[in-house]
This record gives structure tokens, sequence and C-alpha cells, in this order.
């Protein structure tokens, strides 16, 4: 008789990283049924989604609950870095727990972490960039926890050793109900006096959607370029094609990567969900990726992997810089292997 082996995916679907839940699902409800189709072992995997995007306490505080009554068997989680440090403290190594996304590089000892860090993804394309461009006054925007605030110390410290300048730095608070561009006027005008040649982007989902509107509408986007590692897909279209112009990311994934593996990958989301596919992201393939490692590590059957790997190893992939076009992004550079 077949063992079913249950797993919980955390993932936003509200608040302001809310924007990434529908791809994160997609992907995760792909990884699955392939891991099912090409198991050879009686395990069955099923998923139970939770939502990531509330307030971390809350979080753990749910994960803890499904723990306790044997509703899941193990986390694959992408959210926030604060949601998975509150996350780590609940589940204790009760169960596997993979965090998938991009991070600042540490973590708590009983989590697994997929994503690339700042020294192959954040620091590499400020150095391309940079000398690109030459870029030497940079201006720090981020959300107020772990990420933004620790990625951006390392920017700075690199930055102060190859002779650049940070002329300014603002943190906000998340706010799940904002949908004003105006919040961000005050940034806008310090921004616009400092005369920064760049701006280090570090908001989350919606926050940097209504950013990314409002420096278009301020009229800063002809002078001041801006990069990000956390902007995709969806974000672009919730952007609007005029707000794109001068965004560069760096990331492991952009749907547009023209390589065999992921033209295979493509077909296979787009045959599954067709046109209520929601659009690839970096973010979605790294929680397909986070379960078909999970599947490797329940079952040790390492062909499971193989089937439905999208792109190279799990997460040890190249890291590449994108430009963004409209909707669309062009990748410009590889960065990294």
């Amino acid at each position: 008789m077949a063992s079913t082996h249950r797993i919980g995916v955390f993932i936003p679907t509200s608040g302001p990283a809310g924007i990434w839940g529908p791809s994160c699902r997609a992907s995760a409800e792909l990884a699955c049924s392939e891991i099912n189709a090409a198991a050879t072992d009686d395990t069955v995997f099923r998923l139970r989604f939770v939502d990531a995007g509330s307030n971390p306490e809350a979080v753990a505080r749910r994960a803890a609950e499904l723990i306790a009554g044997r509703r899941v068997d193990s986390i694959v989680g992408m959210h926030t870095s604060d949601v998975r440090d509150a996350l780590a403290a609940a589940v204790g190594r009760r169960v596997p727990y993979i965090y998938t996304p991009l991070h600042e590089g540490s973590a708590p000892d009983n989590v697994c972490c997929l994503g690339v860090t700042p020294e192959r993804q954040l620091l590499p394309a400020l150095n391309r960039l940079s000398a690109r461009y030459r870029l030497r006054r940079w201006y720090f925007v981020g959300n107020d926890y772990v990420w933004p605030r620790v990625s951006h110390a390392l920017a700075a410290r690199a930055m102060a050793r190859q002779g650049r300048e940070v002329v300014g730095s603002d943190y906000v608070d998340f706010d799940e109900s904002a949908t004003d561009i105006r919040r961000f006027d005050t940034i806008l005008d310090r921004i616009e006096t400092r005369r920064p040649d760049a701006v280090l982007l570090s908001l989350i989902g919606q926050d940097s959607v209504l950013f990314n509107r409002a420096f278009h509408a301020a009229g800063l986007a002809r002078s001041v370029l801006r990069f990000s590692c956390a902007i995709e897909e969806n974000m672009l279209l919730a952007m609007g094609a005029a707000a794109t112009d001068g965004v560069f990311v760096s990331a492991g994934y952009f749907a547009a990567l023209d390589t065999r593996r992921n033209g295979a990958f493509r077909e296979r989301y787009h045959a599954m969900f067709a046109e209520r596919a929601p659009m690839l992201n970096d973010l979605g393939q790294s929680i397909y990726e986070g379960i078909a490692r999970l599947a490797v590590q329940a079952t040790g059957n390492r062909r499971i992997a193989a089937g439905v790997r999208s792109d190279g190893g799990f997460r040890d992939l190249p890291v590449y810089l994108a430009e963004a076009h409209g909707f669309d992004f062009r990748v410009v550079y590889q960065l990294a292997r």
C-alpha cells in the first residue's frame, strides 16, 4: 500500500509578496505531478498550501499546528527571510524544512537553503553595472527586515573598497493596504536631492511595484538606473511597460532564458496549465527545485529529480543579469556559474 508524504508549501498569497503566490503554486503543482509520475517506489506526494504572507509569528504558529497535528511531513518555503527565521524556530528538527529563494547568505542551521546569495548574485551584478555604466553614486531602498539590511551592508562595504559611494538609504515597513504611489514621495525627494547614478532596490512585491511606478512618474528614470535582485515577471506586468525602462535584475532564473532545458520546462508548464498559467519566474522555479530536493531526501531516489529538473542542479545554476524591456526581460550577461 502506498504511503503519503504531505509537503507543506509555504508561499505568500496575501500581503505585499502575494503577487508571487500564483506562480509559486503552479510551479509546486507541476513538480509534484512530475515527481509522482516518475516515482518507482510506494511514496505518493501531496501538497498542502499555507499562506506565508502574513506576519512571521502567525505563519510560525500555523506551521507548529500542522506539525503537531501530523498534517505535514515536511516544509518547502518561498517567503521572506523574517518568516523563515520564525518558521525555523517553530519547526525545529521535527520535519525537514527547505527554503528556496535568494537570501542574505545566513540562516538557522535547521533550514536547507537552496537560493543564491549576495556573493553570487548581488555583488557581481553591482560590479558589472557600475563598470559598464560608470555608476559611482548609489542610493539604497529596501523593506525593513533582515534580507535588505544585510544585503545592503555587504554592498556598502564592497562599494567603499572600490571607491564608490552610498549617498543615502531608506527602509520602509510592509504595508498590506498600500496602493498609492505617493507613499514614496519623501524618499523620491531625497533621491532627487542627492543625485545618485543608480538605486539598489530591495523592496518586495507590491511595494516594489508602487515604488517603480512612482519613480517613473517623478521623471527619475531618465537619469537614474535601477537594479534589483527581487523583481520578476509578474512585477513587470504590474508596474506597466513605461515604468520598467532602466530596470536591471539579477537572478538564477528568467522565463526568457534561451536554453534547451528551459524550453522543455516552459513547454511542460504551459501544457499543464494552458491559458491559466501564471507567469514563470525565478521564485516559482525555486519552489519547483525545492520540491524535487525534498522528494529525493524523502525517498533516496535521485532519478525522481532527474525527471523534473528544469535547468541544471538544485539551484546550483548560473546567475544572470537581465534588462527589462517593457513586460519582458532580456538576459544580457552571465554573472556566475
